[in-house]
């Protein structure tokens, strides 16, 4: 969780859920990356090993290493890393080698994270362009492709090239009816992607079996007595 200018991680108890402070917690996010007004953009790396935090009024993104035993965190070197804007969603690629993050500009800036520091290196032509008006991005669990929502629009498709981390637009999903999608989410085994529009509900996308193209599914929207993103 990310307040106001700090980092605070907690403890969860695995019988009772109740949540204790972790030693040294919070810690003070530094320098421009500090700039934060509320709750900010957080992504794990798939091991546990990297934290990632956005600022959400600074164009830069905090790295930190967690301590296995103790859950504390580290500054990776050379935090807090630029970005092309401020940040809006921070997502890391199933394999942990890249890592990409939604600025304001409708861009996404792709990094490689190395393995041993976590630090963060600019993958070639990033930041890479996406349609207008995105709110949230979310990467399919097999790393090959970055679904984007768009207000006013559509779910954009991109594919990831799974040595370099570059993106690739594919093609866009439109779907019946739908006017400002929001937030997306995508089912665990990757069948699915659940976009949240603030008028109509919730659609539900589906991998067609013989184009390998997503649409939607018959039975969607699901309508939902709520204004926000899932």
């Amino acid at each position: 969780y990310t307040g106001p200018t700090a980092l605070a991680a907690y403890e969860v108890d695995p019988v009772t859920a109740g949540l204790t402070a972790l030693a040294g917690s919070p810690w003070s996010l530094t320098g421009d990356a500090a700039q934060v007004d509320g709750p900010s953009p957080l992504a794990l790396d798939p091991l546990g090993r990297f934290l990632y935090v956005g600022g959400n009024k600074s164009s830069f993104i905090e790295a930190f290493y967690i301590d296995p035993a103790s859950g504390m965190l580290t500054a990776v070197p050379g935090t807090p890393f630029a970005l092309n804007g401020v940040p809006y969603d921070v997502e890391v690629h199933p394999s942990g080698d890249f890592l990409y993050v939604l600025n304001e500009w409708d861009e996404v800036d792709a990094f490689s994270i190395d393995s041993a520091t976590g630090a963060l290196q600019t993958i070639n032509g990033s930041p890479f362009p996406l349609g207008p008006a995105c709110f949230d991005i979310g990467i399919h669990p097999d790393g090959g492709e970055l679904l984007s929502a768009h207000f006013y629009s559509d779910v954009e498709v991109d594919a990831i090239d799974p040595i370099s981390g570059a993106m690739t637009f594919l093609g866009s999903v439109w779907r019946d009816g739908v006017s400002r999608p929001k937030t997306l989410v995508m089912d665990p085994l990757g069948e699915y992607v659940y976009v949240r529009d603030v008028d109509m509900g919730v659609y539900v996308l589906e991998r067609n079996l013989f184009s390998g193209d997503w649409q939607q599914t018959n039975a969607s929207p699901f309508w939902a007595e709520f204004n926000d993103g899932l």
